[in-house]
């Protein structure tokens, strides 16, 4: 879906599961946008949590970090 105040910044893949890392201005707005996003006959399998991290840090130590070795 489309947002201004959402922004995707990491997908991982791991243990056959599948993790999208977002950071938006507004957590209801951005469950809305999911709410109304096409589905296929069935609902998408997916949990949904969120975390305040205004600084980032999740994305910048976690997981850009370790991009340079």
């Amino acid at each position: 879906f489309r947002s201004q105040s959402s922004v995707l910044v990491a997908v991982i893949t791991n243990s056959g599961q599948r993790e999208w890392l977002f950071y938006t201005s507004d957590v209801a707005k951005f469950g809305q946008g999911l709410t109304d996003m096409p589905q296929e006959k069935e609902r998408y399998p997916i949990i949904i949590s969120s975390e305040r991290d205004p600084t980032w840090n999740a994305l910048y130590k976690n997981i850009l970090s370790g991009l340079g070795e």
